[in-house]
């Protein structure tokens, strides 16, 4: 997640928990977070299925020691860059969505290629 100076961008710098004030090391922080849910990911038994819970559960992980929203529905509509986010209440039918097309695709797991996609997918949802 880049951090932004623009109007409308989340999070700031008065946001964070740890009273961080510099972009580069909230950035920092942030992949740090980000590479413990990764871990913790790939360390989820083989037969648990994706859901929107364990979403919740990850964003948690990568973001919970910066930002006490961390692992909740949003609450307001950001903007990301130049992108606008959906509104609040899409929210959850966007993930419970999101949780069949994960669910689907789990099902057609062949190869290593088709696993790494599975994880790129939740890898953009997390981030």
């Amino acid at each position: 997640m880049l951090m932004s100076t623009t109007p409308h961008a989340t999070p700031g710098p008065e946001e964070n928990l740890l009273g961080i004030t510099s972009h580069p090391d909230i950035n920092l922080a942030e992949a740090e977070g980000f590479l413990r849910a990764e871990a913790q990911l790939a360390s989820l038994p083989a037969n648990e299925p994706l859901s929107a819970w364990r979403l919740q559960a990850l964003h948690k992980v990568a973001l919970g020691h910066l930002y006490e929203w961390a692992g909740q529905w949003r609450r307001n509509q950001p903007w990301v860059g130049a992108h606008e986010t959906p509104a609040p209440g899409r929210i959850p039918q966007l993930m419970a969505e999101f949780q069949d097309e994960l669910q689907h695709r789990e099902l057609r797991v062949r190869t290593r290629a088709d696993v790494v996609e599975l994880q790129r997918m939740v890898g953009i949802w997390v981030c």
